[in-house]
Formats: structure tokens, sequence, C-alpha cells
């Protein structure tokens, strides 16, 4: 048979239109192409003619293109690079100016963003009626103040009350105005009057109930104080107050918030978020925003509280100023006895031309004065400071020592005669509750008359502010408690504070010895050392504390012959101070409280 391609003669065929681009003669055409490297000669030009026509013409070109491209790239040996420095970044919007504070702020851990600094000198004191004669205080809430005792204003109370009482006044011509004021001042020095007194003034006046003032604190017995002293505070001025998350149900509180206007809420971070995302608040109206022991509601999460509230706090102004055109905001009142302990914390909220007011530092206090604080290193050597009329001790025994620890405690509280008005610190619940138990039993071996109770967040809310009563009254002698009461908790019948277990930071050694030697009063600060390890912690914590040159904090031990206590310092020798007869009570109150555990 004889074959196709002797058959077949192209030149045979006639002059033809060519295919449309999906038949197979453009594709057969474009192989050929292909298969040539896409180049005809001019020879077969002249005898054929130029077989691109029409569409195929710009197929051909753009791959004559792309092939020259390919080429060329193949001959560069290296890339250029691109001449970035000729590159400028498109102009951006000018942010709002609390972004550009938070922009400010978050790349600094220091100071030197917050402008102002008021030192106030601690004995820079003053009576609450001179604020009377100036026209800045109600004379209903001076009433109340002199019917609880309180007719002259600490240090701490006379610069907070100089800065907002006149901020109040201003702002009722100019609402737009203010500053954010930081509080950092001594435990028991008088910051919650201090700032409840210019919220009761500006709430003097009003006529509609309206939510003006959150406070927040980061406990339940803490809410309970604040709210009992709100109450005798503003006896006389209709005002609604309402403490979340006492005793109620959330139920209960969400009915309450809805059917009833606050002027006042006292709550914790956790709790106040719970209700704003349920919309049983509104902050349309708020002008203040008060936190309380700050340093510990900024380095707990309580559901992300910090971002949840200032987002619907600068989302609810916007919508006020866009309706208004006028600038309001919410003046915020941050205190803590060790408020800057935590920079980065600090730095996590906006704030608005803040004052910082600084007492009994080692900055110049001969007179209160303002100044522009420049760094922040010399500002943060004042971060941690103590009552004036405190005294510090250190007791110190040998490790070997430590198996018999709470029988040391109880002898030391029957040499000194330690009957009333005592606080221990341990570092958890089951060390209080054991502790407690054990000290309760070995009295009663010693025959040493002690009503000893403790107080740890395993209670009910109802059972704590009850034995915070009796221990206030005196009806208990020792309370043992965990750092639940080394917050905030105000009783001014504490006279000594005992460190039975060391604290984790000088933060919170500040914190636990601030719960004596409060509103003027002496007290006594004394830390349990076993052993060299401990000890070299104490002092590596104390450097941290600023103390008056003339303070220091004395070493003391108990005598082994005589029973008795006795100064110190680390070179004496600390031999055993338990004998033979303390060895059996000692086991015979161990025997008895396993026991107890075991149920029997």
């Amino acid at each position: 048979m004889e074959s196709f391609s002797n058959r077949f003669d192209p030149s045979s065929l006639p002059d033809q239109k060519p295919i449309s681009s999906t038949g197979k003669r453009k594709r057969d055409v474009g192989k050929t192409f292909f298969e040539n490297s896409g180049e005809i000669s001019s020879d077969h030009l002249k005898e054929n003619g130029d077989p691109v026509q029409g569409k195929h013409k710009a197929v051909l070109q753009r791959f004559k293109h792309a092939k020259f491209f390919l080429s060329s790239s193949k001959q560069e040996k290296e890339i250029v690079p691109l001449n970035v420095n000729s590159l400028e970044p498109l102009p951006q919007p000018l942010p709002r100016a609390s972004q550009q504070l938070l922009q400010i702020k978050s790349n600094q851990n220091t100071l030197d963003w917050l402008p102002k600094q008021i030192n106030y000198n601690k004995n820079k004191i003053k009576n609450f009626k001179e604020y009377t004669d100036d026209n800045l205080l109600d004379p209903r809430i001076l009433n109340n103040l002199v019917e609880n005792n309180f007719e002259k204003a600490f240090s701490v109370q006379t610069a907070v009350l100089d800065t907002l009482l006149l901020d109040i006044k201003k702002k009722k011509l100019l609402p737009d105005s203010g500053n954010d004021l930081l509080i950092n001042s001594p435990t028991g020095s008088g910051k919650t009057i201090s700032y409840l007194i210019p919220i009761i003034q500006y709430l003097s006046t009003r006529i509609i109930p309206k939510l003006s003032c959150i406070i927040l604190v980061p406990t339940k017995p803490l809410i309970t104080q604040v709210f009992d002293t709100l109450i005798k505070v503003s006896q006389g001025i209709n005002l609604t107050i309402t403490p979340l998350n006492k005793n109620s149900l959330f139920a209960d509180e969400a009915v309450k918030l809805r059917k009833n206007v606050s002027d006042i809420i006292v709550s914790t971070p956790g709790r106040l978020v719970d209700h704003l995302q349920l919309k049983n608040i509104s902050l349309k109206n708020l002008k203040y925003l008060i936190i309380d022991e700050a340093d510990r509601l900024f380095n707990q999460s309580f559901q992300n509280w910090v971002t949840v509230l200032f987002n619907e706090i600068e989302q609810t102004n916007m919508k006020i100023n866009l309706k208004t055109k006028i600038q309001f905001r919410v003046d915020k009142i941050i205190c803590s006895s060790t408020l800057f302990g935590s920079l980065p914390s600090l730095t996590s909220i906006p704030l608005f031309k803040p004052k910082i007011i600084v007492i009994d530092n080692e900055f110049d206090t001969s007179s209160n004065h303002e100044s522009t604080l420049t760094t922040a290193g010399n500002f943060s050597k004042a971060v941690f400071s103590l009552p004036s009329n405190l005294k510090e001790f250190q007791f110190f025994q040998n490790s070997s020592n430590s198996l018999f620890k709470p029988l040391i405690l109880l002898k030391f509280l029957i040499i000194n005669n330690f009957k009333s008005h005592t606080l221990i610190f341990t570092k958890s619940n089951d060390s209080s509750s054991r502790l407690a138990r054990l000290l309760q039993l070995l009295a009663v071996n010693y025959s040493f008359d002690l009503n000893i109770q403790c107080i740890n967040s395993t209670l009910s809310q109802f059972k704590k502010q009850k034995i915070l009563d009796r221990f206030s009254a005196g009806e208990i002698n020792i309370l043992v408690s965990t750092d639940l009461m080394a917050r905030g908790i105000d009783i001014l019948t504490i006279k000594r504070v005992i460190n039975y277990d060391l604290p984790m930071s000088s933060r919170e050694y500040v914190h636990r010895v601030g719960r004596t030697s409060r509103a003027g009063n002496t007290g006594e600060a004394i830390t349990f050392i076993f052993g060299n390890g401990e000890r070299k912690w104490f002092n590596r914590m104390m450097k941290d504390i600023i103390r008056k040159p003339t303070s220091k904090i004395e070493i003391i031990t108990m005598d082994q012959n005589t029973s008795t206590l006795v100064e110190a310092d680390q070179s004496t020798p600390y031999d055993s101070i338990v004998d033979s007869n303390d060895r059996q009570l000692y086991k015979s109150a161990l025997e008895h409280l396993q026991r107890e555990v075991a149920g029997k």
C-alpha cells in the first residue's frame, strides 16, 4: 500500500484561510514553529510568502518577546538589588492622641513619659474644715468626717484633695478639663478616704442618678470596706452606691443594675467585665475610674479586664464626642503603695496628662512642690516605702530548728506576752489552717490562754467578714492568714505583724507589714528566718525598700538558758532552744492533729 506521505503533497493544496483557534491546523503550525525555534528563513518568505496572518502573527510576536527575555536573563550573572534608599513611605494619617500615647509607652519601660511629679512632705497635714472654708468641700461631708473621727487630713489626703477638689470646681465650667492622677503612698496612709471625698463632693449636687464613678478593688473584703466607708462619708447625700460581688447572686445584681441606676459602683474587675459584656452597665455618663491596689490588679488578667474595660470606655466616649463635638474623658485615679513596681503593666493603659503624687520618699520634701520628672531611674528608687512609725525585727534561728517552727512561734508569743492584735502571715491556705490549729493545741499544752483563728480564701465571704469584725474588736487574739489579708484591709487595732513564712517579693513584704502602723499609729513587723539561705533571700529583698537613714532591721534571737529575746548579729551562734519537755508536748500536739485529719 502506498504510504500516506507519498500520496500527500502539501504544495498541491489550494490557498486556504487559517482555521479557527480551536482547529488542529493552527496547533500544527504552532508546533512546527516551536520546533524550529520560531525562526523563518528569508528565502522561504520570498518563495512562499509570509504564512503568518491575522491572529497567528500576534501569537508569534508574543513568543518572540518571551524568548528574548528568557535568553537575556540567562546571560545575567547576578541580580542587581533594588535601590531601597530612594523609597519613601506613603504618608499616613496622624493617630489619635490616645493612640500616640500608647505607641510611645509601648516602646518604653520607664517613667520618662510621665510629665509631672508632686512631692508632699509626710508632715503636711491640714484640717478638713479648711476645705469647707474655701468652698471646696460640702459641709455635709465635713460633718460626716468629724462624726467618724476624721478631723485632720494626712499627707496623701492633703495632696489628693488639693489637686482633685480644684479640678472638680473647674469641671463645672470646663467639662473636658482634668488630669489622670497616680498615687504612690505607703500603706496605712489614708489613700481610700483621699479619693472617696472628691468623688462624693462631685456627686453632692447631682440631680438625676447616673453612673459617674466605678471603683475597682482586687478582693471581696475590700469591696465591703470601701462600700462601708462610702456610706459613712455620704450620709445625708442622696446617692445610690452599689457593691458588686459582695454577697448577692449575679442574676440578682443584673436585675438591680437594669432597674436602678447607680451613682457609684464598687466591684472586682472580673464581675464588672461580666456585666459590661451583658450590657447591664452603661458607661455613657462615667466621669471617674478608680483603680485601687493597682499593681495587683494589673498583674492579674481577670478576664482580660484592662482591654475590655478601656475599649468599652473609648467606644462610648467616641460616640458621645461625635454627637456633642466636645472632648469628654474619663478621669482615672490609680493608687497603690507599690504602684511603680511593674512598669510594663502600668504602661498598658491610656493616661491623659498624668500627675504623680509621691509621699514620704527620698526626694527633697522640705516643702510641697511640683517638679518635672526627667528620668525614671531616680524615681524607681522610691518604689517601695514603709510607714514611718514601723519598727522591723528579724528573728533568726538555725535551719535545724525549722522542724519545731510552730513550737518556736508559740514560745515567741509567750515570752513577749503577745496575747492580742497580732496578725501572722503564711504562704498558703493549707499552711494557715494547719498552723492555726497546731497553735491552738500547743497553747492548751502550755496553759497559754489564746483565741487563735485563721482566715483564707477557702472561707465564704460571710465567714471572712465575721472573723475580721471579731479580730478588729479584740475577740480574736491571734489571726493566721495568707496574703489575702495583705491588701488594703484597714484594721487600726493591729499592733504587730509576724511573717511566719517569708514573702515572695519585697512588694508583698511591704503590703504585709503595712497592715500595722496605720494612720500614724506605731507598729512592729517581725520576720521569722531559719537558716542562712532564708537570710540571704530576705536581705536581698530588703535592698528594694527605702527606709529613713536612722531606720534599720534589728536582729533578735532567743537565749537558750533564759528563754528570753536578745539582740544578735550575723556571727551569733544559734543553739537549739527546744528541750526534751518541749519535744514531748510538740509530739503530743502533732499526734492530736493527725488524728483530727484522719477523722478519728
